[in-house]
């Protein structure tokens, strides 16, 4: 079994409800533009991107 050192961000949007309540597909859009920009670097340095906030709570398995 190969083993990998891990490390574990999470993000957190300060004042999310705020922002949600009155614009919400602004909101979500301007979330979905920044998983653009961080997906690139994501797969070119090899991590792993799991569930973002914005999306319905999805599982992940192994």
């Amino acid at each position: 079994m190969e083993r990998r050192l891990v490390t574990i961000v999470c993000a957190d949007v300060a004042g999310y409800s705020r922002l949600i309540g009155p614009d919400e597909e602004g909101t979500i859009a301007r979330l979905k533009a920044y998983h653009r920009v961080v997906k690139p670097i994501v797969l070119r340095e090899r991590w792993v991107l799991l569930t973002p906030a914005y999306r319905e709570h999805d599982a992940v398995s192994p």
